[in-house]
């Protein structure tokens, strides 16, 4: 596929272009993070419906983040991403995900940090390129150091979803013959991250956010939502650290109807659970264990479903 080699030949230019960043700076002081990982895993419900078709996937990930503080005041980020994924049977859930980023960080009060940031992908599923998409995504807020143990961060995002070959549905319920789907998603955020102990750190959170699509058919992915979330990270030892992490979210659709009654609008209650072992071999490399757990419960019958994802891999970082 030609975006699948544009794209991969635009994240090795930006990684000789960070390499390059990088060697400018002392060896003690490289602003350049560089991580990569292998890992297998296990999805017992790869398409989130009620046939529960498991499947075992592959996963491979490189990451580069760039940031540089010119002055105390400033600080500026650059990162690129690449994610594959391929399952070995459920080949139309196959995924090729590259990303890049930037973001400006700015004091501008003591304390208080303006953040800025901008974020480009591709989500391209190989075999199932109706659910293609570009996708852009832009955020502003607001971080505060409330206490040396406290810090609160709020802010407002916009994000657009175009998709590269999948027409939006008229409200006649026909397909239109030209017009491509894409979403608008907006939303507001905020989290308290409070550090408990030296090693331990606790974070609550609170989104808000509406989809605004242009398919027509019953307004059909236009919605309002609101998470909460709330996590723990904690390092054990200098080899050993693990996380847990919990979110409830509750979905309603503006006029999307239940297909046995008409005039009843679908909503759901979306739990999420996931928890990971991490153990460092060496500085560079570690081994990683994570479990996800996914439970949708909706009045649509048809739109229930729940599932465990694990995986274990290795991590090389530098």
């Amino acid at each position: 596929m030609v975006i699948k080699k544009a794209t991969v030949g635009f994240l090795v230019v930006t990684f000789l272009i960070f390499s390059m960043f990088s060697h400018t700076e002392a060896a003690t002081d490289n602003p350049l993070k560089i991580r990569a990982s292998a890992l297998m895993g296990f999805d017992d419900n790869v398409n989130l419906n009620s046939t529960r078709k498991s499947d075992l996937f592959g996963q491979e990930t490189i990451s580069l983040n760039y940031q540089k503080r010119p002055t105390q005041s400033f600080k500026y980020r650059l990162s690129s991403n690449l994610i594959n994924v391929n399952y070995f049977e459920v080949t139309d859930q196959n995924i090729f995900l590259p990303s890049v980023g930037a973001g400006l960080d700015i004091v501008v009060f003591p304390k208080t940090v303006l953040e800025t940031d901008y974020n480009f992908s591709y989500i391209d599923f190989p075999n199932d390129i109706s659910v293609s998409s570009f996708n852009h995504d832009g955020r502003i807020g607001l971080k505060r150091v409330l206490t040396k143990d406290l810090i609160l961060r709020v802010g407002f995002d916009a994000s657009s979803r175009e998709f590269e070959d999948r027409k939006l549905t008229q409200a006649n319920g026909f397909l239109s013959t030209s017009t491509e789907r894409n979403d608008r998603c907006y939303a507001v955020d905020s989290d308290l991250s409070i550090y408990a102990s030296n090693n331990t750190l606790l974070k609550l959170g609170f989104i808000y956010d509406w989809n605004d699509s242009n398919d027509l058919f019953h307004d059909y992915y236009d919605y309002e939502d609101f998470k909460f979330f709330t996590g723990v990270s904690v390092e054990w030892s200098p080899k050993i650290s693990a996380f847990a992490k919990f979110s409830y979210e509750r979905r309603d659709y503006h006029s999307r109807p239940l297909l046995d009654f008409v005039g009843v609008f679908e909503n759901d209650d979306i739990y999420s659970a996931s928890g990971g072992l991490f153990y460092k071999f060496t500085p560079n490399i570690s081994l990683s264990g994570i479990t996800n757990y996914r439970q949708k419960n909706s009045n649509e019958p048809s739109q229930k479903y729940s599932g465990l994802i694990f995986t274990l891999g290795f991590t090389y970082s530098f």
